[in-house]
């Protein structure tokens, strides 16, 4: 039995994307059209992507699909034994948190902002921007 879910962030920036997939010891393999997941030797279909992301410790990988806004979804199983889960958060939690952080910081230096990134005992992050 499958888990397949598209993980809940928009990505705009393949780059931050792989500056994600390294923070986590993997990787954003580019132009790879299938991931990994419990049925992708079956069910080819949902198995398509335009890049996929290798994980440390994963037996399954995640996809990187485009979408019709030029922009990125991420779909994955996040059935127990393939441990993406485990090393991402439930539901993808982890990897969302880092993508934005990532994010935010690439967008407060393009508008040459200064900044201090605070992160606290529960590894919330906080931007101040300095006047």
């Amino acid at each position: 039995m499958s888990h397949l879910a598209t993980i809940s962030l928009e990505i705009d920036s393949l780059d931050i994307l792989a500056k994600t997939a390294r923070s986590f010891g993997g990787q954003l393999v580019r132009d790879q059209k299938s991931y990994e997941w419990y049925s992708s030797r079956t069910n080819l279909e949902d198995s398509k992507c335009d890049h996929a992301i290798k994980l440390p410790n994963c037996k399954y990988e995640i996809g990187v699909v485009k979408t019709l806004k030029n922009k990125y979804e991420l779909k994955m199983d996040f059935w127990n034994s393939g441990g993406l889960e485990r090393v991402i958060g439930k539901d993808g939690g982890l990897f969302k948190q880092r993508y934005t952080d990532f994010r935010t910081e690439q967008e407060l230096k393009m508008k040459k902002l200064k900044f201090k990134r605070t992160v606290d005992e529960k590894n919330n992050v906080q931007y101040e921007i300095l006047m």
